[in-house]
């Protein structure tokens, strides 16, 4: 069911700068480079040597990474269905198909967060299981220990929804065990990178970052603030049915739903309220069938009827995930071209393919041989999401950079390095983003250091206007 909603997303043109990370920050990786240490990385450690060990069984492509993430959506409804099994197979399945529908708004991508909230549903879900013993602990502890290994920000997400499970049983030590084994890659990555690491991900990302990359709330999409609505009011429902029923397994339920929350808010949008309900809305059924146990019999068959509200408020809350749904596997509106360049083949939206068509040789000409290419906004002051597919185009051309992505609050910070990484570049491809969509992603951000501006000024000269890219070589 996961892999049938997430097929026709394995065709959707490449459109986000996360996804293209997925790529761009493994292939530094096989070229030796340490994230973190050379490039600036803002997931666990243990996400990305993933990332390089699948392309290495398989392929540096787009189509494999979208394969891995077939199968992280696959593991997420399975992970779903394991907890809502002990409520009957039928329950299970309502609740893994609201799963797959939830997710296909997500496409076919192995994001952080999302590989993280499987793992922790899985966690809970195994520790849930009538016969669960010491071995299921050991397991289930380490599949926790491995979420903040690939995503250290949801450590208390994978943590705290456990001890309800554990707490005062025997299986408390061997689960204990299990997390510290599964952090091992989080403790390879602070021997390796100690200072760059937390540099990265507490100082950088979630620190100074966070509060130039947050959005407005309530949101201004009416989508938006209806999903964030419904979140939040079935995050409530389980907190009410986890005091209710006082089982550990609804509260462990109620503490994923609210532990995930944080996501919701660390940037308000679609995107975002999707990944906080990913371990609360598609569960509610089992929610649902718990609270109708403890309420009188007024209704007959309501162990049966009550748990059918959860797909029909699903339906009636967010319609848009359904009705896009039914579009995009009926009509395939999610038009792309495949771009083929130098043996890289990337899905493009139709309008990309003329203008790469003539840029990536361009670039390549200016270049020459051996030379080092830096991609970034076309404002070195203000955050922006620059073109970061590129560097997968042109993996001839060196790429030494160590910001990739632009982080709000840090890149154009005095003293980032964005200086050095402009300077280290023989040429520079920097992409316009129009100042009326660079206010709506970051409307709280401020203006940055000029010494980047500056010495683009004083080292490089302007040689052309290619569509939205400006390309500069250094001067002689």
């Amino acid at each position: 069911m996961g892999a049938l909603f997430a097929l026709p997303a394995l065709s959707w043109p490449m459109g986000t700068l996360d996804e293209a990370i997925l790529l761009v920050y493994p292939q530094r990786m096989a070229g030796g480079d340490l994230p973190y240490e050379d490039f600036f990385a803002a997931y666990g450690p243990a996400f990305w040597w993933g990332l390089q060990g699948w392309y290495a069984l398989t392929e540096l492509s787009v189509a494999s990474m979208r394969a891995l993430g077939v199968l992280v959506h696959i593991s997420m409804v399975l992970a779903v269905y394991c907890f809502a099994r002990p409520d009957g197979r039928g329950r299970a399945l309502l609740c893994a198909g609201l799963s797959a529908l939830l997710l296909f708004r997500l496409g076919a991508n192995p994001y952080a967060w999302l590989l993280s909230t499987a793992l922790c549903v899985w966690q809970v879900a195994l520790l849930a299981l009538p016969q669960a013993g010491r071995r299921t602990a050991l397991g289930a502890g380490a599949l926790g220990g491995l979420a903040i290994a690939v995503r250290p920000d949801t450590a208390l997400l994978a943590l705290l929804p456990a001890l309800p499970l554990v707490w005062r049983s025997d299986l408390w030590r061997r689960w204990s065990a299990g997390v510290l084994l599964g952090l091992v890659p989080l403790w390879i990555g602070l021997v390796l990178t100690p200072s760059a690491l937390l540099d990265n991900i507490l100082l950088g990302r979630a620190g100074r970052g966070a509060g130039e990359s947050r959005l407005p709330i309530p949101p201004l999409g009416q989508e938006d603030r209806r999903l964030l609505a419904v979140v939040l009011a079935v995050a409530l429902l389980l907190v009410m049915t986890a005091v209710v029923t006082r089982q550990r397994r609804q509260t462990a339920l109620a503490l994923l739903a609210l532990l995930a929350l944080p996501q919701a808010f660390q940037r308000a949008d679609y995107t975002h309220f999707v990944y906080a309900g990913l371990a609360s809305l598609p569960l509610l059924p089992v929610a649902l069938g718990a609270l109708s146990s403890r309420l009188p019999d007024l209704v007959p068959g309501r162990r049966f009827t009550a748990p059918l509200l959860a797909p029909c408020l699903f339906l009636v809350a967010v319609p848009e995930i359904p009705r896009n749904v039914a579009d995009m596997v009926l009509n395939g509106n999610m038009q792309s071209t495949t771009v083929a360049y130098e043996g890289r083949e990337v899905p493009e939206a139709p309008d990309r393919e003329a203008v790469l068509a003539r840029l990536l040789p361009r670039v390549e000409r200016l270049a020459g041989p051996g030379s080092t290419l830096f991609v970034f906004d076309s404002n070195l002051r203000r955050p922006a999401v620059t073109d970061l597919i590129l560097y997968y185009y042109l993996p001839r051309l060196r790429q030494s950079a160590y910001h990739m992505e632009i982080t709000p609050g840090i890149t154009s910070e005095r003293g980032s390095g964005l200086r050095e990484d402009l300077l280290a570049a023989d040429v520079v491809v920097l992409v316009g983003t129009p100042e009326a969509d660079r206010r709506v992603l970051f409307p709280y951000a401020h203006d940055g250091s000029t010494e980047a501006e500056d010495a683009l000024r004083a080292r490089f000269c302007h040689r052309e206007s290619i569509d939205r890219f400006e390309l500069y070589v250094r001067c002689r």
